[in-house]
């Protein structure tokens, strides 16, 4: 707010809300990654003992975000499991990590960026040694 001079509040407001968005969605794709398949209520709960691709395929995906994590660098991974994955708030995380509100935004922000890196090389990487069977298409977009 400081730094605003009063000239454009259009577009100060465009660029607030499209980073707002932007934060919002990958959120929601993190979020859903340890959500996925999860339920509240008890009685909604299926057994996963009858099928062996569910369970399969969970622990796939927690062997692949922890390789995900385990590359990103200690204070970055901090502040991006704390926000994404935990839900606490900047103030929160300033707290826990005895730094400036700035610091965990610039962390996460950072964290962020680096995750999706990491992600999409551990992507090119998996396609390199298993590619696709002849004939078979790839999801339109896909590297």
């Amino acid at each position: 707010m400081p730094d605003f001079d009063g000239r454009n509040p259009a577009g100060w407001l465009y660029r607030i809300s499209r980073r707002q968005v932007r934060d919002f969605r990958n959120r929601g794709w993190v979020k859903y990654i340890f959500n996925r398949g999860r339920s509240e209520q008890p009685d909604d709960l299926v057994s996963s003992e009858g099928h062996p691709e569910v369970c399969l395929e969970r622990k796939q995906d927690r062997r692949l975000l922890s390789a995900i994590l385990a590359k990103m660098q200690s204070d970055r991974r901090t502040a991006f499991v704390l926000f994404e994955i935990d839900g606490l708030s900047g103030e929160e995380i300033a707290r826990i990590q005895d730094v400036s509100l700035n610091t965990v935004w610039s962390r996460l922000r950072k964290g962020r960026k680096e995750f999706f890196e990491v992600a999409a090389k551990l992507r090119r990487a998996y396609e390199d040694d298993f590619p696709a069977p002849p004939g078979a298409h790839r999801k339109a977009g896909a590297s």
